[in-house]
Formats: structure tokens, sequence, C-alpha cells
């Protein structure tokens, strides 16, 4: 069966996040997929443009995952727990794609591909314009106290990557992070509802056990 360009993509996710994007070369690529290394840069121009897909994809899914789940009816705190529950059952679906973002995007691999890097941004922009939007939607319904929807957002989604990178490089428990990161945003956002000396706290109580 002729190999496809999703074929490479896969080839490519797998190496990568096994390897890392310096140990993997194009050649590696090629020969995984059972093609020639003029066809991969035939659909993707280089070995840049292949991580800049990945990561593309990997954050659209994300935000799709996230937007479907949080579509249901509740209040907008409830439609933040429904986000936190996407993004852990993104995370079993596409470890191989978390592994690349932390290693290889959020450390800004492709900043010196300015049209590249650039797409990115807009696609890493997804998450947070989705999170921030469910905070407004709370602010309006009374079940999220009212602060700058932005530094809300911001601060639910460090929450969330730290404990994400937790199962992912810590070997800690999917079930036991996503617990962790409910709990976290809940006193973080009840913080801002009722004792805003509470949201000092909310990183404590981090725990890998139950792994």
């Amino acid at each position: 069966m002729k190999a496809t360009p999703e074929d490479i993509l896969a080839s490519a996710e797998t190496l990568v996040a096994e390897r890392g994007f310096d140990r993997t070369s194009v050649s590696d690529i090629a020969i995984r997929t059972g093609v020639a290394s003029g066809t991969v840069l035939y659909h993707y121009r280089s070995k840049e443009g292949i991580l800049a897909e990945l990561a593309q994809r990997h954050l659209v899914s994300l935000h799709m995952s996230c937007r479907s789940q949080c579509d249901r009816e509740g209040t907008g705190l409830e439609r933040l727990g429904m986000f936190i529950e996407a993004v852990f059952q993104h995370l079993r679906r596409s470890p191989a794609g978390w592994r690349i973002f932390f290693r290889e995007i959020a450390t800004n691999r492709l900043n010196g591909q300015a049209k590249l890097h650039e797409q990115l941004e807009a696609a890493g922009r997804l998450p947070l314009i989705l999170l921030e939007n469910l905070v407004i939607f709370g602010q309006g319904d009374g079940s999220i106290g009212p602060r700058d929807p932005y530094e809300v957002a911001n601060a639910v989604w460090a929450v969330l990557m730290g404990c994400v990178w937790s199962v992912l490089f810590q070997d800690c428990s999917h079930s036991v992070m996503a617990d962790n990161a409910s709990t976290c945003v809940h006193r973080l956002l009840a913080g801002y509802e009722t004792n805003p000396l509470e949201t000092t706290h909310w990183e404590r109580s981090w725990t890998c056990s139950g792994t």
C-alpha cells in the first residue's frame, strides 16, 4: 500500500516522541514510513515543517476535544471541570503529541522559523481563548467571581500544564493528577470568589501517589 502524508506524520510523531527532534532525521522518518527521503520533503519541505505540522495538529485537536466537551450544559465553573476532563482524556489518547509539545514546542524550537512560529502561536491561543470564554461565562452566571478572565485562564492553564507534565515525565497517575488539577482550579477560583487569601495556596497538595 502506498504511504500517505498521514503515514509520514505518524512515523515522525513516534520517532520524535521517542528520540527527540535533534536525534530524528528525515532519513529516519522515511525509512520508518517506507518511502524515499525526497518524498518526505516533497510533502513537508523540511524537518521543521514536519514538527510544526505535528504541533499544530496537536493543539487544534486539543482545542476541538475541549470545545466538544464544554458544549454540554452547565455553569461556567462546571464547564471548566469539563475542560480539565477533556485535557486528560486527550493526554490518554495522544501522549506522543504531548511529549513533543513539551520537549520541542514549549521550548520555542521554531522561533527562527517566522511563518511556522506564527502559525503555532495562533493554534496555541485556541485553548486559552476557550478557557477565557468559560471564565467570562462563569462570571456571568455567578459561578466564578470577578477577576481578569485572561489572568484566570492563564492560571488555570498553568495548573493543567504542570499536572500533564507530571504524568508524562514523573510517572504520575493520570487519575491522581486529574483530581489534583480539578482541586487546585476549584481552590483557585473559590479563592477569587470568597477568600482571596486562599489563592496563594493553590499549588499545595500535588502528589504522585497512586501511580
